[in-house]
């Protein structure tokens, strides 16, 4: 039988068969040809996009894992300037100092007439502090080392420092009235008039917080 087939072949014969193969190869590579975009992870075999096949700078922080980001950090920079330090709150903090000046003037309508006036601290101390009042142009003391013109105070005394002062009889003290102590926020003034005639102390104060 192979003989007779081998009989059979001709060069034309084989040019057709051949002819034929191409052809019916051609079409059947044209029907798998897959559509566009119709490949989808599912169809992706696991590690077949490698570095090569994605267009770069076309990822996104959001494509990794957030395990992934949290190591995308390079290292420490320099170290900054120190930065201007933020208001304080609350209490003076210990061993600081509080400055202001006070000023109490008025006429009374009969002598004994009594004005008043405040101090206050802008900050409260942790507890009341003692009061020490200094005369005009006293020398200063371990309490009160400073002046008029430069009010220092020990930690836990209110320093009041008497500039100027005429026909008065002064005194500082808490909201009860007591004398010789302030509140943790600040203090009563009381200018206790003695003549029908004007009447004022004015001066500058310390309080450095315990």
């Amino acid at each position: 039988m192979l003989s007779r087939l081998r009989g059979r072949l001709t060069y034309a014969n084989v040019i057709a068969t051949v002819a034929l193969f191409l052809a019916l190869g051609g079409s059947s590579y044209a029907a798998l040809k897959l559509p566009k975009n119709s490949v989808g992870s599912k169809q992706l075999k696991a590690n077949a996009v490698t570095t090569a096949k994605v267009k770069a700078g076309s990822l996104l922080t959001s494509d990794f894992r957030s395990s992934q980001r949290s190591r995308l950090r390079g290292p420490a920079g320099a170290k900054g300037d120190q930065g201007a330090p933020g208001p304080v709150t609350g209490n003076l903090p210990s061993g600081a100092t509080a400055r202001g000046v006070y000023n109490v003037d008025f006429v009374p309508q009969t002598a004994g007439e009594i004005s008043g006036g405040s101090i206050s601290f802008g900050l409260r101390l942790a507890s009341k502090p003692a009061v020490s009042v200094l005369a005009v142009g006293a020398a200063p003391t371990a309490s009160c080392p400073g002046t008029a013109t430069n009010p220092e105070a020990a930690p836990g005394v209110l320093c009041v420092y008497k500039l100027a002062e005429s026909n008065a009889t002064f005194f500082v003290c808490d909201l009860d009235c007591v004398e010789g102590v302030a509140e943790r926020a600040g203090a009563t003034l009381y200018l206790h008039a003695t003549l029908n005639s004007r009447a004022f102390s004015e001066g500058s104060w310390a309080v450095t917080a315990p």
